[in-house]
């Protein structure tokens, strides 16, 4: 009975909802980026986001209240993606993993397209966000290390700017593999759909024998 159960389990599933809940409940940081060494620092995932200016935090009380919302959502689809690869044979099973098991996914492509579209447009605007100053930006993508430069009479200002990706970004990528090799397995656990009998049977046509009357006989 227990092997039976023990089969019946998506393990993938199982791993795929310890990730997510994981990253819900520790929301550790996916992205960072330092300008000038520590003088401005940024800290970032879907879950969480810490930016510091010379030593003095910066918050925001819409960007904390849409990562708690990330958190609380990734946490739930988690439970959701577990509840489904346990209860495999359950009618309600299939649309539990469908529901949750590509959250984390999107999660990673979106930080993957605001890591790389960030440094284009702050490179389109810099001289406008520089009051007109001469400045020279060659900003990395995603990860890397740059030196920004700015010049205005006869005054030149440079700075180190440092990106990177942190581990819990690629255990990120992993969980997002995983979901989707769970949804793909747990179609082989989910038991056949039984297919409804459409229109009435056809009655069989009649074989009885005609009666013959006594002249018949005779």
């Amino acid at each position: 009975m227990m092997s039976k159960f023990l089969k019946q389990l998506n393990w993938f599933g199982l791993a795929t909802g310890i990730f997510m809940i994981g990253f819900g409940i520790l929301a550790p940081a996916w992205w960072n980026v330092n300008l000038g060494g520590e003088a401005v620092t940024v800290e970032y995932s879907p879950f969480d986001m810490s930016m510091s200016a010379f030593g003095v935090p910066m918050t925001s009380t819409l960007i904390s209240f849409l990562c708690l919302g990330a958190r609380v959502m990734i946490t739930v689809a988690g439970g959701l993606v577990i509840l489904g690869s346990v209860f495999t044979q359950k009618w309600w099973s299939e649309k539990l993993v469908k529901f949750g098991s590509l959250k984390l996914l999107w999660m990673v492509v979106m930080l993957i397209i605001f890591a790389t579209v960030i440094p284009l447009v702050i490179e389109m605007f810099a001289s406008q966000m520089t009051m007109g100053a001469d400045t020279q930006l060659d900003l990395p993508i995603l990860a890397g290390s740059s030196t920004v430069t700015a010049r205005m009479d006869n005054v030149t200002l440079s700075a180190p700017i440092t990106m990177t990706l942190t581990n819990a970004f690629f255990f990120a990528v992993i969980a997002s593999a995983l979901g989707i090799v769970t949804r793909i397995y747990h179609k082989k656990l989910v038991p056949p759909k039984k297919k409804s009998v459409q229109g009435e049977t056809k009655s069989k046509p009649s074989q009885e024998k005609p009666v013959k009357t006594k002249d018949e006989k005779s």
